[in-house]
């Protein structure tokens, strides 16, 4: 595990939940979008925090 502040990956991942929210200035999901989308999107979130916290290299 790297050293770091819990909340920051709190904050990290907040951020990057977001970018797919109804409200986001980037992209706005919806409900009418196919369940495997938002599993994707939930995929890779999980993926990019294992990598930040992981202390493996990529």
């Amino acid at each position: 595990m790297r050293q770091g502040d819990p909340f920051d990956v709190m904050a990290l991942v907040i951020a990057m939940s977001m970018a797919w929210s109804p409200v986001s200035n980037v992209y706005a999901a919806t409900a009418q979008e196919p369940a495997e989308v938002h599993e994707q999107r939930r995929a890779l979130l999980r993926e990019s925090v294992r990598r930040a916290v992981s202390a493996e290299q990529p």
